[in-house]
């Protein structure tokens, strides 16, 4: 069908959607654009930065954001010190006759040592080591040991180290008893007084060290014995009080009674 050539032109259809659409469409079209702007100068700006890599050849210019860390060093295991020590001993005892007749010298030799809750028990050096200069030890009671000959004279009768040893040992002793005498109760078997010391089993040794500590007193003069009616009518007399304790020998074990 053909329309009259005097028949208006059929007006343009617009519609609030279309120009939506036409909106979207151009932004679309621009952020396309943008994009490809965009990509092509991220290239060109790659391709100027190899250019200018190529035409220096250096790429220590470039540059890194990640972390660089010191590189790792491994060092070399150290000799065993002990293997060291051992190798210049028997060295020495190998190569020196006056260091090996000095080790050797007391082999056979008796020594007595104090085991704490055992007692004290008399052993033998039954053999020298040189590469460690360790000794062996037999005891009477068939145990046996490892010392060192640093440490072995403590245990030598007639040697100084022994007898500084021993005198040490004492010391502390001494020192032990004395402070667990003062901190811990007394036992009931140590009397109050002369009472209960004299209703003791063992009265005879109380009264025995009463007589011998009395004696001290009255050859040094400790006192004088004087009226009682010719002292003051207000005068205050101090009394006096026996104590009574064991005493214990280096090992522990009662050595007298005393009283003081």
């Amino acid at each position: 069908m053909i329309p009259p050539p005097d028949a208006p032109e059929a007006p343009e259809y617009a519609s609030s959607e279309s120009d939506v659409d036409k909106s979207i469409s151009f932004a679309t079209q621009n952020l396309d654009n943008n994009t490809v702007t965009q990509d092509q100068a991220d290239k060109q700006k790659a391709s100027d930065d190899d250019s200018s890599s190529d035409d220096h050849n250096d790429i220590t210019t470039r540059t890194s954001s990640r972390q660089k860390h010191t590189p790792v060093t491994f060092k070399a295991r150290p000799e065993n010190p002990n293997a060291h020590k051992k190798e210049n001993l028997l060295k020495q005892y190998n190569s020196n006759k006056a260091y090996a007749n000095d080790r050797n010298s007391i082999l056979a030799v008796a020594i007595t040592k104090h085991f704490p809750g055992h007692g004290s028990f008399n052993g033998k050096l039954t053999e020298y080591h040189p590469a460690s200069d360790n000794y062996s030890i037999t005891y009477q009671d068939g145990d046996s040991e490892i010392m060192s000959h640093f440490n072995i004279f403590k245990y030598i009768k007639g040697t100084q180290q022994y007898k500084d040893y021993h005198e040490n040992q004492k010391a502390l002793y001494s020192t032990y008893h004395t402070a667990v005498s003062t901190t811990i109760a007394p036992s009931d078997n140590v009397p109050e007084n002369h009472k209960d010391a004299r209703a003791t089993p063992d009265v005879a040794d109380w009264m025995k060290a009463c007589d011998v500590e009395m004696g001290k007193l009255r050859s040094l003069g400790c006192w004088e014995v004087i009226s009682r009616s010719t002292l003051p009518p207000n005068a205050s007399i101090m009394k006096s009080r026996c104590t009574f304790r064991y005493k214990a020998n280096e090992l522990g074990n009662l050595k007298s009674v005393s009283h003081r």
